[in-house]
């Protein structure tokens, strides 16, 4: 998708406009937790296809039906409510500034149980369910 806006075309003409109005599709997640992994080449590729998902959507006259937008993996969002330093600037703020302008959301994959999972011996339950002391 980040390549050309044909790319994008294609695949929201076969997999989203061949089924509307039958089905009620309301938005589309463009990659998943992709500022998440070790491929950075990724990570500027990103942006790139959420803007041509969402021009080929505007084109279509779907986007006041259909909201774009990416989830974002929870390592990326500090407790302390901040964003790590190696995404805020270059990558996250440009998410922002376009989720903004053309009013989707931000969505953050919250996997606090998978933390947990992950390492039980040393993560409390209670942060796995949302308590709010953490």
């Amino acid at each position: 998708m980040s390549a050309n806006e044909d790319q994008a075309m294609n695949w929201i003409k076969e997999n989203v406009q061949a089924f509307r109005p039958d089905t009620l599709i309301r938005g589309i997640c463009t990659g998943n937790e992709v500022l998440g992994v070790a491929e950075f080449e990724l990570w500027g590729a990103l942006l790139v296809a959420v803007k041509n998902i969402y021009k080929v959507v505007k084109k279509l006259q779907l986007a006041d039906l259909v909201q774009i937008t990416t989830p974002h993996v929870q390592a990326v969002f500090f407790r302390s409510c901040t964003f790590k330093k190696t995404v805020k600037q270059k990558y996250m703020k440009p998410f922002l500034e376009l989720f903004a302008e053309i009013g989707s959301l931000f969505c953050l994959n919250a996997s606090s149980f998978l933390v947990y999972m992950a390492d039980p011996a040393n993560i409390d339950i209670n942060y796995a369910r949302f308590e709010s002391k953490y």
